[in-house]
């Protein structure tokens, strides 16, 4: 099974995450790189910070 970030569509291989299409791959899981994971936590959290600022006023 070869894993996609969903976000830049980058493959998951042996030696790290590279920007090549999964072609021909049968089997395939969608998830997060580790570079776009960090960008999807950091809109969550200031997301969440100013959900949280509008409902304490």
């Amino acid at each position: 099974m070869r894993t996609i970030c969903c976000v830049c569509h980058r493959t998951k291989g042996s030696n790290g995450w590279k920007k090549q299409k999964a072609a021909g791959e049968i089997r395939i899981s969608h998830g997060y790189c580790p570079d776009c994971y960090q960008q999807v936590i950091q809109q969550v959290y200031i997301c969440g910070k100013a959900l949280s600022a509008r409902l304490t006023h």
